[in-house]
């Protein structure tokens, strides 16, 4: 694929990317907050995190979708795995690929997780 078809490509994902972001991580903080409210009201919990604004954590959750995932998935789809394919083949090819991803989602979550207290939506009380 040459470069401009992959730099199409790589904008072109970036709206649904975003989308999905803003709206999964507004409904999923929204309930979670909920229930922790629930939690702390009913059953004596207290949480040491601060409150998240649900909105503002669906936007960065959508921004960081749409930049930072995009680039390690497109590096991970494009350059990491034709590696392990053209190196490997059979079941060391699929292991390979397997802990690829594996170590990407965890990156993912890292980054997410470290970027939220960076932006200050994630902080302790």
């Amino acid at each position: 694929m040459s470069t401009p078809a992959r730099l199409k490509e790589f904008g072109a994902a970036m709206p649904p990317l975003f989308a999905v972001g803003v709206f999964s991580a507004t409904v999923g903080y929204s309930l979670s907050t909920f229930l922790t409210i629930l939690r702390e009201r009913f059953g004596g919990f207290v949480s040491p995190m601060v409150g998240i604004h649900p909105l503002a954590a669906g936007v960065y959750t959508g921004s960081f979708m749409a930049l930072v995932s995009n680039i390690r998935y497109n590096l991970l789809q494009h350059v990491i795995e034709p590696f392990i394919e053209s190196r490997a083949g059979g079941w060391g090819m699929r292991v390979g690929i397997f802990l690829v991803r594996a170590l990407n989602g965890f990156l993912g979550s890292y980054l997410a997780i470290m970027g939220m207290r960076v932006v200050g939506l994630q902080r302790f009380k």
